[in-house]
Formats: structure tokens, C-alpha cells, sequence
């Protein structure tokens, strides 16, 4: 069953706060509404409901371009993003102040080098729930929640979209255009609309199918003047 009507809009504003500073404000909302992860209920068609409570991932290697020239590169550039936690949702760059671009890249998710390292500090602290101990690798995204559609222990779902080796790296880039004052969002419901909760409630392991989301998941960012 396609999830239609259901919305989740991710806004980043980007924002020139003083000269030299970039500021990526995100904030989750479905349906227009913010996003909760208490319980609240968003409705779908034929009185089907669904409700969140984890909603993470990582956004990484963030680099900024001018036509074909990369201009600045954040270095460490490892940012878990929590929707329970609003502090998360703000990322701050320190660029310098003649800095002109046109457009940014990053991955969603963590590349297979800082994978193949094992578990960091910060946020890449296995501590976050994001890390896979008996996989050894980074979840790049994870979503759970309940439906009535989900035939699962407490009607639960969980998308834990990771995984990078053989040949299944999950982690994908997006590029988008930028050049200052601009929103990005990320359109949720377009991942959920190739989902049936009822035929697939969980993807929790490495492989073709977390592969497949992780491609499409990378394709629901778009920017708006």
C-alpha cells in the first residue's frame, strides 16, 4: 500500500547569521505539522494512522562548489541529526568571509573508510544507538515507529538503512543547489511510498534491499529559492 498523503518535510534554512557563518537550521514536520515522536498519530487514507519514535541519520563530508570548483571542505565532517533532540538539528559552518558558491555536497550517511576504522568519539560514538556491534558499521538512517499495517510485535516497523561491504555501501551522496539564503527539504513520503508496511515492516541488516532504499532515500532532497 503507498503511503500518499502522508508528508514528512525536512526544512533546512541556510542562513547567513554574521559574516564568515553558515547556519543549517533542520526541522521535521508531517502533514505540515512538526514532527512528534510521542506517540502522536498522523492519519492516512482509509483511517489508517502511523506514529514515530526514532527518527536519526547521519549527514557527512560536506563540501561546497562554485560551478565545477570545490571551494571549502568541512574537515571531521560527521553530523548525527536526532529529531528528539532539537539541539542536533543545527549545524554551524565557519566559512570564510569571500566564500561564494553555488551548490553543496554531502553523504547521507558514513563512507566505508570511517566504517572500516571501527567505532569513533563524538558522534560517531556507538553510544548513539547508531552503531552495528555485531555488524561492525555505521546505520546511516533510522526510522521507527507503528502502524496499524504492520503485522508485528506491537505493530512496530523499524527501517535501520546501513551497511559497506560486500558490495552493499549504503552511504550515498546528494548534491543540491545552494548559494546562500536557501531551504532544503527532504520529502520522507517519497522513500514510504515505495514501502507496504504490511508486506515489509523491517529492513534491519546489510543487503540489497537497504541498498535500494538508501538510493532512493538520497533522491528525496530537493532546495526552493
Amino acid at each position: 500500500m503507498r503511503l500518499q498523503l502522508f508528508s514528512v518535510l525536512f526544512m533546512c534554512c541556510l542562513t547567513a547569521s554574521h559574516a564568515g557563518q553558515l547556519q543549517l537550521q533542520f526541522k521535521a514536520t508531517v502533514g505540515g505539522e512538526k514532527l512528534k515522536l510521542d506517540g502522536s498519530k498522523y492519519f492516512l487514507p482509509a483511517t489508517d494512522s502511523i506514529s514515530f519514535e526514532t527518527f536519526r541519520f547521519y549527514l557527512s563530508s560536506f563540501r561546497f562548489f562554485k560551478g565545477n570548483q570545490q571551494v571549502w571542505q568541512e574537515k571531521e565532517s560527521y553530523h548525527l541529526l536526532d529529531a528528539a533532540d532539537d539541539a542536533t538539528m543545527q549545524l554551524n559552518f565557519e566559512l570564510p568571509d569571500s566564500l561564494h558558491f553555488d551548490h553543496v555536497l554531502f553523504t547521507l550517511g558514513i563512507d566505508s573508510v570511517t566504517n572500516a576504522r571501527g567505532v569513533g568519539n563524538g558522534d560517531l560514538d556507538p553510544m548513539h544507538g547508531m552503531y552495528w556491534a555485531w555488524q561492525s558499521g555505521y546505520i546511516n538512517m533510522k526510522l521507527e515507529g507503528t502502524s496499524p499495517l504492520c503485522a508485528t510485535r506491537k505493530q512496530m516497523f523499524h527501517f535501520h538503512l546501513g551497511g559497506f561491504l560486500n558490495g552493499f555501501n549504503c552511504a550515498q551522496q546528494v548534491q543540491l543547489k545552494a548559494s546562500g539564503n536557501s531551504s532544503i527539504f527532504i520529502h520522507l513520503e517519497e522513500l514510504l511510498s515505495h514501502l507496504s508496511l504490511s508486506k515489509t515492516p523491517t529492513v534491519m541488516t546489510p543487503g540489497e534491499e537497504a541498498v535500494q532504499l538508501s538510493l532512493l532515500a538520497a533522491k528525496i532532497f530537493s532546495t526552493q529559492p
